[in-house]
């Protein structure tokens, strides 16, 4: 049953007079931390992926429609419309997302609790959570999840609070165009039908807005809806474009219910760096309280949605898990925000206290991400992966959120482009192929180099879908792989030659079996450079 939730204190000390004004303030205070900390140049794995899509429109997406990601990829050209380097100001992109998701976020706070200075607390410390900044400053699309999830309770909050079409209509509009960027945007959902259903049996919204609601929703999620109706059609298989659309390759993982991946002590470890502070109390005291804060219907629908993503969260088993905190976190941060108030309006002395406490969270937490890779050195912890990425310290990858001053992918680019130029041939490899080929596109570096990528480009022959005919096309030209590891590397690749590297190289030279003369000239190459030093 739907019930009508009691409104904060509208007399309360500080109460927000102009959303408008609050917002833009907040936008460019967060807009600095995130632009001046932002990566500058090409990016690993996913981020580069995503860099070299928007930098070639690549709106076909030959991957699962999972990862389509179209909004983002519609979004990201602004980074060419924008003066100065296309990485930078891509990655730039995902701080002022990350900017607006919390002035939406301040202004929703402001709201449940009448205080402007409690909102801009509570997105401080989202602001500064790890995976938060870690996020904020490479090209990612989680914050443009971020800036429809924190858009989609504020519509959330105020439909509750004064049932308008127009509160229903923009709330399925914006959670659409959500699903058009990640599928983040369906997890909310159910709770969204469920309010806006109960709303309409009250009669308190018609069913002529509920159906307007879903013609909005349908229009956002139009481009993914697209891509799986043609899929379907290409195929004859709705259900596996239905697959590809919810699920891609990693239907095990998003379907997860019991064991955890060996990969869940290092995300734990990553996860636990955002508590590094008070949001993890706060919010305690702010869900003990939401029910008599908000009344029972939106304490209900918040609380349903932050158990959603955070089982969501806790039981996918990927590599990057701790990445999928963000949505958890921000629903962590909104009762944060009541938890603040909550404690402030006890007395003066315990309103002192929590400002004093998040201040030194504001000093302390950074301090800690600043210290961890040297902690962890003093301590004899390495922090490894299944593979070492030439110029890259996985400590201060994972641990230090800030990016401004980490460089490791251009400077891999550089050594590998020096050292397969004029004509050589890199095959693709997941973490390094997009930075490569983001590198060669923007800095006009070595155009004889081919770098193979993923999907269909320009025709020529992938290695692990036509060995035979990769092996005709380059047979008088230097190959070289970035790690000659099973995952990284293609299997024919490693069945049919050996590799190798000299100590001050970044990329294995391929040694076909079937080629002695190359073997030989390497081996002489070593053992005479060997004997110079």
């Amino acid at each position: 049953m739907i019930t009508r939730s009691r409104a904060p204190d509208s007399t309360a000390s500080g109460s927000p007079q102009s959303p408008a004004l609050l917002w833009l303030g907040g936008f460019v205070l967060f807009a600095v931390l995130y632009l001046v900390t932002c990566q500058d140049g090409p990016g690993w794995l996913d981020s580069g992926r995503l860099q070299y899509r928007v930098w070639t429109s690549d709106f076909a997406n030959e991957s699962p429609i999972v990862v389509a990601h179209l909004l983002y990829i519609a979004v990201g050209h602004a980074a060419h419309l924008m003066p100065g380097a296309f990485c930078w100001n891509l990655n730039a992109l995902s701080g002022l997302a990350m900017a607006a998701a919390l002035a939406n976020l301040m202004c929703l706070v402001s709201e449940l609790t009448g205080r402007r200075w409690v909102g801009l607390l509570t997105a401080g410390l989202l602001a500064i959570c790890h995976a938060v900044w870690w996020l904020s400053t490479i090209a990612e699309v989680y914050t443009l999840t971020m800036v429809g999830l924190t858009a989609e309770l504020w519509l959330l909050h105020r439909l509750l609070r004064q049932p308008r079409p127009i509160y229903v209509v923009a709330l399925g509009l914006v959670s659409g165009l959500g699903l058009a960027n990640h599928n983040f945007a369906l997890l909310p959902l159910p709770v969204y039908g469920v309010v806006a259903t109960g709303l309409a049996w009250q009669g308190r919204l018609s069913l002529r807005s509920l159906a307007a609601a879903a013609v909005a929703w349908i229009i956002g999620a139009s481009p993914v809806l697209f891509l799986t109706i043609r899929l379907a059609i290409r195929t004859g298989s709705v259900e596996g474009a239905l697959s590809s659309a919810l699920f891609g390759i990693w239907e095990n993982q998003v379907l997860n219910v019991g064991g955890a991946s060996r990969y869940f002590k290092t995300n734990l470890a990553l996860i636990s760096l955002n508590f590094i502070s008070v949001i993890g109390p706060l919010a305690i005291v702010g869900w003990i309280a939401m029910r008599r804060r908000l009344g029972t219907a939106e304490a209900a629908a918040f609380a349903a949605i932050t158990v959603i993503h955070i089982l969501f969260v806790a039981r996918y088993s990927v590599p990057d898990q701790f990445t999928f905190a963000l949505p958890a976190l921000a629903m962590i941060a909104i009762a944060a925000g009541l938890g603040i108030d909550e404690l402030a309006r006890r007395s003066p002395r315990w309103r002192r206290a929590v400002v004093a406490a998040c201040c030194a969270t504001f000093v302390l937490q950074p301090a800690a991400y600043a210290t961890a890779p040297h902690v962890l050195r003093a301590l004899g912890i390495s922090v490894q992966r299944e593979r070492q990425l030439a110029f890259r310290d996985e400590a201060r990858w994972f641990l230090v959120p800030w990016k401004h001053n980490e460089d490791s992918a251009r400077r891999f680019a550089t050594a590998a482009f020096r050292q397969a130029d004029p004509n050589g041939v890199i095959v693709r490899d997941s973490s390094a192929a997009a930075a490569l080929r983001m590198f060669q596109a923007t800095e006009g570096v070595s155009p004889g180099v081919y770098v193979e990528y993923f999907g269909r480009l320009e025709g020529r022959p992938l290695c692990k879908k036509d060995f035979d005919a990769f092996r005709r096309n380059y047979a008088d030209r230097p190959v070289f792989v970035v790690s000659p590891a099973k995952g990284y590397t293609p299997t024919p690749v490693l069945e049919r030659a050996t590799f190798h590297r000299e100590p001050d190289e970044v990329l294995y030279r391929v040694l076909w079996s079937d080629d002695p003369v190359a073997v030989a000239q390497v081996s002489g190459n070593s053992a005479s450079n060997s004997a110079v030093r």
